[in-house]
Parts: structure tokens; C-alpha cells; sequence
């Protein structure tokens, strides 16, 4: 991994739902100012069923995924396991936790986001 190579970053698909949805297409556009080159992909089911993350990594082909979702402490430590055997490295796997603003989709709160899912 080089440390230019952009992320692959996994949002759960749940984001985008509920009481104060995140738009994925305005976090993608802040994502390219922070990472340039990173790959956002909505992912169903994340937390619910985290055994997918494992398969569905094969095929990415990158050695850097940041998942981001809405998980307690102990579900991100079993999401992060997953990426582990999926193939990661360590220091290629991270997941962040991207709390419920009141307006998710603000502009600020979008910056935020992106900024924490490119570090």
C-alpha cells in the first residue's frame, strides 16, 4: 500500500435512511476534495449481516477500505475483524463512525464526515 492510494470507502446503506439521511452523492464530492481517486460504495446490510464485508472484498482489489456506519464500540471492533479477514492489513482497515447529526446532509456535517473517512 502506498501512501497516496486512495480509500475504498464502504458506507452502510442505512445512512442514507431513516429520521436525517446522509446523500451519498454530496459526500462522495467532499470525499474527492479530501481523497482524490476514492471509491465510495453503498454497502446493504452492513451491520446486520457483516459476514458479506469478508467475501465482498476479494474483489475491490485495494489495500485501504474505510467502512463508515453508525456502530456501537463493540460492533465496530467485529466490523474491523471482518476486513481483517477479508484480506486486510491493519493499517489498510478502519471503520468510522459516523453519528446522526440533526441534518446529516448539512454542508459542514458533510465536511466532517468526509474528512474523517480520508484520514
Amino acid at each position: 500500500m502506498t501512501p497516496k492510494e486512495p480509500p475504498v470507502v464502504l458506507l452502510c446503506a442505512d445512512l442514507g435512511s431513516g429520521p436525517s439521511p446522509l446523500d451519498f452523492e454530496a459526500l462522495a464530492g467532499c470525499l474527492r476534495h479530501y481523497a482524490p481517486g476514492a471509491i465510495v460504495i453503498a454497502v446493504p446490510e452492513v451491520c446486520a449481516s457483516p459476514g458479506s464485508l469478508t467475501a465482498g472484498l476479494a474483489g475491490l482489489g485495494s489495500q485501504r477500505v474505510v467502512l463508515g456506519c453508525r456502530a456501537s464500540h463493540g460492533m465496530r471492533n467485529e466490523l474491523v475483524g471482518h476486513l481483517l479477514r477479508g484480506g486486510l492489513s491493519p493499517a489498510g482497515a478502519r471503520v468510522v463512525d459516523l453519528h446522526p447529526a440533526a441534518d446529516a446532509s448539512r454542508p459542514q456535517v458533510l465536511k466532517e464526515s468526509a474528512a474523517l473517512l480520508a484520514a
